[in-house]
Order: C-alpha cells, then sequence, then structure tokens
C-alpha cells in the first residue's frame, strides 16, 4: 500500500522548504518585501517580520498592524501572539524602558549536562594562555571534541563573542582531533560554568524626541 502525502509534514526531506514557500507566498502577498527579514513600509506603518519555522517574530510600533497580522496568522496557521519576547530559538531576551538583555544561561545548561560539567569546578578564562594546539600526526583520533566544538559554535554566533577565539581554535583540528584537543575543548566547558549567564547588552538613548539603539561590537584578533 502506498500512500501519497497532499501536504508536508514534519521531518520530510523537503518539509523545510515547502512550509519556506508557504510562509514567503503569505508574508509577501501581505505587503511585505525582501526575504528572510520581510520588511513592511506602508503609509505610517513600519515593521520587520522573521520567521523560523513556526516560530515568528514580528517588531512595530503599530499596535493595530501587530493585531492584525497575528489574527490573519492564527485564522489561517493558527499561531498565537505570545506578547513580549522572552525566549527564541534557545536565545533568551529581557526587556525594559532602557535596554534590550540577551543571554543562553538554559542552553548553556543543555550543554554542560551531558558531558557532566554542570558542578565541575570553573575557569575564569576559556583557553589556556600558553598553551598551543597542533595537528594530529598519529591514527588515534576522537569525535566528543566536534561535538562539543559544534555547541560552542551557536552560543559564539548568537550572544557569546568572547568564545570566538576559543572556538577558532578548535575548529582548526576538527579532522583528527586528539585528547590535547578534547581537554582545550573540555576548559570552554568549564569557562561556561562561570559565566552560564553573560548578557548582551543594547542600551536606547533618547535624542530629540528619537529613541535609538546604540550596538557595541568587539573584534577579537590572534
Amino acid at each position: 500500500m502506498v500512500y501519497i502525502v497532499i501536504n508536508p509534514l514534519h521531518g520530510l526531506k523537503r518539509s523545510g522548504r515547502e512550509w519556506n514557500s508557504e510562509v514567503n507566498g503569505w508574508v509577501m502577498g501581505y505587503g511585505s518585501t525582501e526575504p528572510c527579514l520581510y520588511f513592511y513600509n506602508r503609509d505610517v506603518a513600519f515593521a520587520m517580520v522573521l520567521p523560523y519555522f513556526d516560530d515568528i517574530l514580528c517588531t512595530t510600533k503599530d499596535e493595530e498592524f501587530k493585531k492584525r497580522t497575528f489574527s490573519k496568522l492564527d485564522e489561517d496557521y493558527g499561531l498565537k501572539d505570545q506578547e513580549q519576547l522572552s525566549i527564541y530559538l534557545g536565545v533568551e531576551v529581557k526587556q525594559d524602558q532602557q535596554s534590550i538583555k540577551i543571554h543562553q544561561a538554559q542552553y548553556c545548561e543543555q550543554i554542560l549536562d551531558p558531558f557532566g560539567f554542570r558542578d565541575t569546578q570553573s575557569s575564569r578564562i576559556p583557553v589556556e594562555i600558553i598553551q598551543r594546539l597542533t595537528v594530529n600526526d598519529t591514527d588515534n583520533s576522537t569525535t566528543q571534541s566536534s561535538a562539543i566544538r559544534l555547541f560552542i559554535m551557536y552560543l559564539a554566533t548568537c550572544t557569546r563573542p568572547d568564545l570566538a577565539y576559543a572556538l577558532g581554535q578548535l575548529s582548526r583540528y576538527m579532522q583528527r582531533p586528539t585528547q590535547e584537543h578534547i581537554r582545550a575543548a573540555k576548559r570552554v566547558l568549564r569557562y561556561l560554568v562561570a559565566l552560564r549567564i553573560e548578557e548582551s547588552h543594547t542600551r536606547k538613548t533618547h535624542h530629540q524626541s528619537k529613541i535609538t539603539l546604540l550596538i557595541d561590537g568587539y573584534c577579537d584578533s590572534d
């Protein structure tokens, strides 16, 4: 017996693509422009819409636009307005009148638990100052450091630029990591034990009745 699937389901190869095509058509048909991060700018209403599967962010000063958008999403797809954002794809968000803060404390816990590092001794820096990792010239290798590196990569990309240097060092020896590389990866985990709730801030400043977000950027070079 063979079944023909009329609608794409979660877990199929084409599910993500089909859902993206559906959402893209819906948002563009609603008057937005640009893919991925959609912009709506008509009359006095300005909004940005960012979908990731069925997790959709909408930011706008026009409350009526927001209500109409989520009312239509509810009608067409059963998606509800969750009010002020608190967590999105593992990134936790705190907002007040002065600032927006983001961190990934829960995600850090999910990393530390499987490797048994929740209650281990912490480290104040993610890498040893005098350590220099080298290429593995033997046949002995392990995949554990690769798994840790993937977790660290998401942290460094989203909220933890302080992990960028350590991530770069680990990434150089992905093909044949040794116990030395595992120790280096575990040191990063011990660093997360100490600073698992490290927040990134954006501060609002009022200037001539306009609100501007000030973003501080940092670069770590070797």
